[in-house]
């Protein structure tokens, strides 16, 4: 058998490929490229469960939960979020994951619709994207109510669009309603002055919209307010409502009239509602034991001690408003106390 000895050339060739083969591996080691990852998620989150079921009726459940098919967030929360009609006090709000749950503190109206509207506070928790509008329906009785209004609220000097302002509807129809209570069902307007109530139960309304400044869902004096020139009928149609938001003038309080009504006992009427009554006994120590008003808080009974029996000064304050009065007992009304007002003080 014969062996050949490889060529020096042969062997020079083969070195050099090895060499630049193993210098090309080193080389693409040493200068690594992070992945790219993809194209940037610009997609909102997506609901993929709701329980109970978004739509339910005879709902009785203190928890709602819904699922996302990634990681979510809220953002403002109080401000973005929600419910009409309103709730009796605030539902609590909680995510975890990639779930958002709602769980309801008091017992719900029957046979009645809510919807919570989540505005724009569900975001994925990666890139921000946002699920807009999203909303979720239910009803306590045996079906949804689906009538609904809308239109759109300016300002009565300009005609400019008016955002974030509250279009309200109540049932009651007396004029300090707006005043007393939150409405029954209620919208944000968007920022073009737009607003939408859906899911209305069939009735006769007062419609009311102003820019609920301290966020209370209430009325306050000096807040730009607009009504309808009537009550609005709510029926199987449609409903178109504008609104148009004008600065009411400043309501100059005053005590029109006082006088004593028993024992320890003198009413105080005034000319519109107060706020924040204060009451000052001139020319003694003492203060008065108790106010008393009534449902409109333009009328009180102001207890003060028995033991005053000839006539007593009194100065009252309110938000912007001062005035002085002095009540004569008179001995007839002193003598007709009776039980009721003796009680009074006894308990």
């Amino acid at each position: 058998m014969t062996f050949t000895q490889p060529s020096s050339t042969g062997l020079t060739n083969f070195s050099v490929l090895a060499i630049t083969v193993l210098m090309a591996v080193l080389y693409g080691c040493a200068n690594q490229v992070a992945p790219t990852g993809g194209e940037k998620d610009i997609q909102p989150p997506s609901v993929l469960k709701a329980l109970p079921l978004n739509g339910s009726t005879q709902f009785n459940s203190s928890d709602i939960h819904i699922t996302f098919d990634e990681y979510v967030t809220l953002q403002d929360a109080t401000t973005q979020i929600y419910i009409s009609p309103v709730p009796p006090s605030k539902p609590e709000y909680k995510v975890r994951n990639k779930q958002v749950s709602i769980h309801f503190n008091d017992t719900l109206s029957p046979n009645t619709t809510y919807a919570v509207f989540f505005g724009n506070s569900i975001r994925d928790l990666n890139e921000g994207n946002i699920l807009l509008n999203y909303s979720y329906v239910f009803s306590t009785g045996l079906y949804i109510d689906s009538l609904f209004i809308k239109g759109f609220v300016t300002r009565a000097t300009d005609n400019t669009p008016v955002s974030g302002a509250v279009v309200a509807l109540y049932r009651a129809t007396d004029d300090s309603v707006i005043y007393k209570q939150r409405p029954d069902y209620f919208a944000r307007c968007t920022k073009d002055g737009q607003f939408e109530i859906r899911n209305i139960k069939e009735h006769v309304y007062k419609v009311v919209a102003f820019e609920d400044n301290n966020q209370n869902l209430k009325y306050d004096d000096e807040e730009p307010i607009a009504f309808t020139d009537s009550l609005l009928p709510v029926r199987d149609t449609t409903t178109v409502v504008s609104l148009h938001l004008f600065k009411p003038k400043r309501k100059v309080n005053t005590l029109l009239s006082s006088r004593q009504m028993g024992l320890g006992r003198i009413m105080l009427a005034f000319a519109n509602p107060v706020a924040d009554l204060q009451i000052q006994l001139v020319h003694t120590d003492q203060k008065p034991w108790n106010i008393i008003y009534n449902e409109t808080h333009d009328t009180c009974t102001m207890l003060v001690s028995p033991m005053i029996k000839a006539s007593l000064r009194f100065i009252v304050f309110d938000t912007g408003f001062r005035d002085t009065a002095t009540v004569l007992f008179k001995s007839s009304v002193l003598r007709s106390t009776n039980k009721d007002t003796l009680s009074t003080y006894n308990s």
